[in-house]
C-alpha cells in the first residue's frame, strides 16, 4: 500500500503510549495524545500549484505522531495512515 499526497503509513508500536511531554501511559494507546511507530511507506507529497513538496518523513525512521489518525488493516496487519501535519517528531538517532 502506498499512501497518497502528504500521508505516511506507520506501523504503530504496541504497548506503552508516549505523551508529547515525555510521560508514558502503559497500555493506554487509545487514550494517548501521541503514538510512536516506524514509517513503512510515504506518499509523494502535497501539491502547491505545479510543484510537489515532498514529505519530510523517510521510510524506516521512528516517529512520534498525534492521535489524529486513520487506522487500517493491510494483509492482516494494523497500520496507521497519518497526515504529515500530524507528525510530531523523529526519534533521536533516526534522523536522515
Amino acid at each position: 500500500m502506498t499512501p497518497l499526497g502528504d500521508r505516511v503509513l506507520v506501523r504503530r508500536d504496541r504497548g506503552e503510549a508516549v505523551l508529547p511531554w515525555g510521560f508514558v501511559l502503559p497500555g493506554g494507546e487509545d487514550r494517548a495524545l501521541a503514538h510512536e511507530g516506524t514509517v513503512i511507506a510515504v506518499g509523494e507529497g502535497r501539491r502547491k500549484g505545479r510543484r510537489t513538496i515532498p514529505v519530510d518523513a523517510v521510510v524506516g525512521t521512528r516517529v512520534l505522531y498525534s492521535s489524529r489518525i486513520d487506522a487500517r488493516e493491510v494483509d492482516g496487519e494494523q497500520f496507521d495512515v497519518v497526515a504529515e501535519g500530524s507528525l510530531i517528531g523523529v526519534r533521536d538517532g533516526d534522523c536522515p
